[in-house]
């Protein structure tokens, strides 16, 4: 959020404005063991001196801004809250929606809501844990170096937390 003021002769306005926050991680292999360093995209080109991957963001389908990700194949993007934004990297538009306030890491919903944000769980409309939970869990878990248990440990919970 940022405060935005501005002044003429005696009348101040004050507006707020709402960004979303976009964190990205492009990866060569999801969910998969191994060191997170041989997972990042940019090891795709890691013998060719351009392997800088470029990216373009439209906000209602103008130019926005391009790039490129950062070195671990990390990107993060500030979208005005009510703007449709789609990102355009490696051949792909991916259209980027933001989700509603998140649950408490402290309870199921909030749990299948990180995963969810952040691209390991599917679209869910239900409270129960199941198998896809579970699945996504475990990818989680193999993807942040925590052992893969499929239980939700205080470890995973920071490392959910510090994904927000």
């Amino acid at each position: 959020m940022a405060k935005v003021a501005r002044s003429s002769g005696s009348i101040s306005n004050v507006n707020t404005l709402v960004f979303h926050r976009f964190k990205l991680h492009f990866q060569t292999h999801p969910g998969h063991w191994g060191d997170a360093q041989s997972r990042h995209i940019s090891s795709l080109s890691a013998t060719d001196s351009s392997a800088d991957i470029e990216y373009t963001l439209r906000i209602n389908q103008e130019f926005a801004q391009s790039g490129q990700l950062n070195s671990d194949g990390s990107l993060e993007l500030l979208v005005a809250a009510g703007h449709k934004a789609e990102l355009d990297v490696l051949g792909t538009i991916y259209e980027l929606n933001s989700l509603p306030s998140m649950a408490s890491i402290h309870t199921l919903v909030g749990i299948q809501q990180r995963l969810q944000r952040l691209g390991y769980l599917s679209n869910t409309k239900s409270s129960v844990w199941d198998e896809s939970c579970g699945s996504a869990l475990l990818s989680f878990q193999a993807d942040h170096d925590i052992t893969p248990t499929g239980e939700v440990c205080d470890k995973t919970k920071q490392m959910l937390e510090s994904e927000d």
